[in-house]
């Protein structure tokens, strides 16, 4: 488990390098969470390391932003990734509730864009290894957001799963089901509403906007 979950960060951060300043950015948020943790933990070694990596990816984010002076490259992107999968694991092996799911919540953006990518290219019967314009990203742009827009909207999601982790690692059994149900809706939706998988995948929409009308029907 400990060889795939650092693999597949590893190329997760790398694949979500498509704009300027987006995998830096959303780098920089994780690695944040993940030291704000140790800190709470009292983890000195995983918080000297978050501090480290923190500086060097947001000190290359002022020069990476759009528009880019110098970009991080396969090789940059791949180091960073390999970086968070490691620090992820250190940070977590003595969370015991729900310690699996911390990192999840953590990198629940580049996690849950290659997991989508997967399923996309699954259902319509094409490679995992064949690069498509239907990234995270490129959807948000498609719909309407312009470059730095859609970079921002992209820290904003990685900052409420970090703030959800976080919240996570404090709350009792019942609120940590309520933080993770809460958590898994708000993917869904946002799969569903700009179309991450396709453009007719909306079965959790659909169906709230089915009891929206009966319920308006029964009112009126």
């Amino acid at each position: 488990m400990t060889f795939l979950w650092i693999i597949g960060i590893t190329n997760a951060i790398n694949l979500l390098d498509g704009l300027d300043g987006l995998a830096a950015g959303v780098s920089s948020i994780v690695i944040l969470t993940i030291s704000t943790l140790a800190i709470i933990q009292g983890d000195l070694f995983v918080t000297a390391l978050g501090v480290i990596l923190l500086g060097s990816t947001v000190g290359f984010l002022v020069h990476n932003f759009n528009p880019a002076k110098i970009f991080m490259g396969d090789t940059g992107a791949l180091f960073l990734g390999f970086m968070i999968s490691v620090i992820s694991l250190l940070g977590f092996k003595n969370v015991t509730v729900f310690s699996l799911l911390i990192p999840v919540i953590i990198l629940a953006v580049p996690i849950s864009d290659t997991f989508f990518a997967i399923i996309r290219r699954l259902v319509n019967k094409k490679k995992i290894s064949d690069a498509d314009k239907s990234h995270l990203h490129h959807r948000l742009m498609q719909i309407g957001f312009s470059h730095k827009e859609t970079v921002l909207v992209i820290y904003t999601m990685s900052a409420f799963f970090g703030l959800a982790a976080v919240m996570l690692t404090m709350s009792t059994l019942w609120m940590s089901v309520i933080i993770i149900a809460i958590v898994l809706i708000v993917i869904e939706w946002i799969v569903e509403r700009i179309g991450l998988v396709s453009a007719t995948y909306r079965p959790m929409i659909n169906f709230f906007n089915k009891v929206t009308t009966k319920s308006v029907k029964r009112t009126g």
